[in-house]
């Protein structure tokens, strides 16, 4: 997925200034996205010879909280080949800027295999004398070392947050049922405040759903975590996520159903 030959697709990942191609028959049989994408009159139609990103943006930013853009940063992504600077022959070009090398890297071998490596939630390393930063480098030293245990020719353990989204934005249902399996079997008591209003479950239902089902089952450890302490300092700071207040609607709403129960 390093070569150009013999692909004619190039997943160009601004964020990182690298590169992963595909065959576009491949794509389109596979998703519907890539279909309407790749058949479009948009600039991705049409095929280029133009230059590739070699350099990482001079900032990361994404619209959620990407913790595989932290494994792209560690320089796990390191590729058995690199790049071609210049491509060989007109390819089509789709520049992505909303998801991580790592989780299109996992995807795009999963399509192929159905191999998938899913990492820890950063939310399983927060505990109470720890910052979020001290949370995310104790992930990243994790994925560090899942990663060295497997095939380096294997993409690294990539978040099932974001496999989940991916997967639904290019709508591989059982890819994304996957996902939200592994992410809900991370999810523990002291984790569940901070899991359901993530970025991440007040955007997508299913994953409120799910999260909320597992609180709900739990409530009696969930409602005195200091997770959940957090969670209404931010509420009260209005620091939440936009979505938060429907999914605190939802959680209330199957409390009152298991108290009838």
């Amino acid at each position: 997925m390093h070569e150009q030959s013999p692909h004619d697709v190039c997943l160009d990942f601004v964020q990182v200034g690298k590169q992963l191609w595909a065959n576009e028959d491949f794509l389109v049989a596979a998703s519907p996205y890539f279909k309407d994408l790749l058949n479009s009159a948009f600039t991705e139609g049409a095929p280029t010879l133009s230059d590739l990103s070699s350099e990482p943006a001079e900032a990361l930013s994404y619209t959620f909280a990407e913790s595989d853009a932290e494994t792209d940063s560690a320089e796990l992504v390191k590729e058995r080949k690199a790049s071609r600077s210049k491509p060989l022959a007109p390819f089509k070009r789709v520049a992505i800027t909303e998801t991580s090398y790592t989780t299109f890297f996992a995807v795009l071998v999963w399509l192929q295999t159905r191999h998938v490596s899913f990492a820890p939630l950063v939310s399983s390393f927060r505990t109470a004398d720890k910052t979020p930063g001290d949370a995310r480098a104790s992930r990243t030293a994790a994925v560090t070392s899942l990663a060295a245990s497997q095939d380096p020719h294997l993409p690294a353990p990539a978040s099932p947050k974001s496999i989940y989204r991916l997967a639904d934005l290019l709508s591989l249902p059982s890819l994304r049922s996957l996902a939200l399996a592994h992410l809900v079997s991370q999810v523990t008591p002291s984790t569940a405040a901070h899991e359901l209003f993530s970025d991440v479950a007040t955007a997508y239902p299913r994953t409120a759903s799910r999260t909320s089902g597992y609180a709900v089952e739990r409530w009696a450890e969930v409602k005195g975590s200091e997770a959940m302490r957090e969670t209404e300092e931010k509420a009260e700071a209005g620091e939440l996520p936009e979505g938060a207040v429907m999914t605190a609607l939802l959680l209330a709403k199957k409390l009152a159903e298991a108290v009838k129960a």
